[in-house]
């Protein structure tokens, strides 16, 4: 069985061989970004809530998801990017009151876990108050 950190290096290879396009969304809460594979035409959203630090990263990809490393080559690949344009990354985090913003996520989650045939997609729409909806404050 492989260590993590073999694991992650293997992530890390993935995200320099493979050509992703790393693409920072602002306006939210803390550094997101989105990365793009052309080949396979997807994209998935990388959140660093501790920008610069790498403590909380999180992606909406299924890798990152199913094996509970805290990366995958998407992380990887917007850590490389941020380290070759460091000035990019977004902002500094901030303290914040997110007992409003759970309460989101918990309703979000409690109307999906509901629906009858749950859709494994849309197991995916509480993530989306992380990724999309949650915005900085103006």
């Amino acid at each position: 069985m492989r260590s993590a950190e073999e694991l992650t290096r293997a992530r890390r290879t993935r995200a320099l061989e493979e050509s992703l396009d790393v693409r920072p969304r602002p306006g939210t809460l803390s550094a997101r970004f989105e990365v793009r594979n052309p080949r396979r035409e997807t994209r998935y959203s990388v959140f660093l809530p501790a920008f610069p630090l790498r403590d909380g990263a999180m992606c909406n990809c299924t890798d990152f998801g199913r094996r509970g490393l805290g990366t995958c080559k998407h992380i990887e690949s917007v850590l490389l990017w941020l380290s070759e344009h460091p000035n990019e990354g977004g902002p500094a985090p901030r303290s914040f009151d997110g007992r409003g913003f759970w309460g989101l996520v918990d309703a979000s989650v409690d109307r999906v876990v509901a629906l009858p045939n749950l859709d494994p997609v849309r197991a995916r729409e509480p993530g989306s108050y992380l990724f999309e909806k949650a915005r900085a404050p103006k």
